[in-house]
């Protein structure tokens, strides 16, 4: 069975968040049941994350999710933006994973250039054997 993602955007899982202080103030002010609640959160997370610039208009989420995201957004869990709403866990890891990419690609061409240069090299010291060999 393959593992490989079939989407383009994957959202990584944090394995603790119903565990945060905040989430469980969240659930208990507002008389969430645990499960529900983080079911939710991570709808919307996703929502976001799939979403344009990881902004999500406030227009287009499901009636069934806009009490709860009020609310979540009353406490903090999201953010709203120009009538939409954020997260800053996603924008932070996808800034930490942007300036991976970035480096893998400075990486990768810094090791590009320096293979060119030793291919260079072994050319001109290819072309000084063949006139060593023809004297």
């Amino acid at each position: 069975m393959s593992h490989k993602h079939q989407d383009k955007q994957a959202l990584v899982h944090l394995v603790n968040t119903y565990q945060k202080e905040k989430f469980q103030k969240f659930i208990s002010n507002n008389n969430y049941n645990l499960y529900e609640a983080y079911g939710r959160f991570w709808i919307i997370l996703e929502l976001i994350t799939a979403s344009n610039n990881q902004l999500l208009p406030l227009d287009i989420v499901p009636n069934s999710l806009k009490k709860f995201v009020n609310n979540a957004i009353a406490d903090e869990l999201f953010y709203l933006e120009n009538n939409c709403i954020y997260s800053k866990f996603i924008r932070r890891t996808l800034e930490l994973r942007n300036a991976k990419r970035e480096e893998r690609a400075i990486l990768i061409s810094g090791l590009i250039q320096e293979n060119k240069k030793l291919r260079d090299e072994v050319k001109r010291l290819q072309r000084i054997m063949k006139l060593r060999v023809k004297r």
